[in-house]
This record gives C-alpha cells, structure tokens and sequence, in this order.
C-alpha cells in the first residue's frame, strides 16, 4: 500500500485515506437537504470547546457552561437547585449577554491595550468570562450588551487559534 509524507500526529497513513474520507463525506453532504457548509464551520460548530455548548437543568430550567469540560469536570449538579445528572445540552452561541463585571489590564502584551476582560451574563442564565473586542475602554459598564463573535486569537508555530469573543452590541 502506497504512503503519503503527511503525517497525523507523528503517524503514517495511506494515500488513499484522505480521499476516501474525503469522497464519503462529500457524497454525505451532496445527498443531504442541508447546503454544503465550510469545513471550518463544522469543526467550530461541534459540541466540544468550539461550539460553545454547556447544560440546562431539566428541573429548573438553568443553564450553565463549563468552557467545554476541557479545563474542569463536566458539571454534574445544578447550581441552583442541586438535581443530580439531570441536563440537557445548551448552544449559548447567538445568545445576547450583558456585561456582569470587567477589568482592563494596562500591563497585558496585546495588540490593542488594554486587555478587556469580562465575565458576561448571558440572557436566560449562564455566565462565562471572554475577551472583549472592537471596544472603547472607557464606554464599558456594567450592565452593557454584548453580542459573541469568533475571532482569531493568536498565531502559534503556524497554527492559527480561534476562540469566542465578545463585543459591545452595535444599534
């Protein structure tokens, strides 16, 4: 069997790997009532880190996100009303929030300083802390509504890293 030089992960895979996966998705995506959508879309839509899913409690009805379980536990207890393993999945994606608390760091090696960090309050509950983006520093309260946006975090060894913001709501 025929190799490629790519590697994935540090291992070998056939040539013709690739295009088989590639072809059978394409005839999935071909065949479906869906429109064909990016590549990119569809990674960043998936339910882990990316998509920016957490939970909502059956009894209560609260919802609450855990940045993914990536750097904590899935949340396995309701913070409001204690139920036991009892959610469903939750998109916070296009969900308007408002800014619950912020800082601006001076000292932080950012692009545009200072660095605006805010914990928002999405509406229906859940909150999350996110940069803040396309801002004036100065114009930033409590209580201001902010939309989420996906934006290019950084360029690192090559790779370009996405993650969400935020940004104030513009009328």
């Amino acid at each position: 069997m025929p190799w490629s030089n790519a590697t994935d992960l540090g291992r070998r895979r056939p040539r013709s790997w690739n295009t088989a996966v590639c072809r059978r998705r394409s005839s999935t995506f071909a065949s479906s009532s869906r429109s064909m959508q990016r590549w990119s879309a569809n990674w960043r839509d998936r339910k882990v880190l990316l998509g920016l899913w957490g939970v909502k409690c059956r009894k209560c009805g609260t919802p609450q996100y855990d940045n993914g379980a990536m750097s904590t536990p899935p949340i396995r207890v309701c913070a409001k009303c204690q139920a036991q393993d009892d959610f469903d999945d939750y998109c916070f994606v296009g969900k308007t929030a408002t800014v619950f608390s912020y800082t601006h760091d001076q000292l932080a090696p950012v692009v545009d300083p200072p660095a605006s960090v805010v914990l928002v309050e999405f509406e229906g509950g859940g909150r999350a802390f996110f940069d803040l983006t396309d801002r004036i520093p100065d114009e930033i309260k409590v209580g201001t509504k902010v939309e989420l946006t996906f934006r290019k975090l950084q360029l690192d060894r090559g790779i370009t890293n996405y993650f969400w913001k935020v940004r104030p709501v513009r009328f």
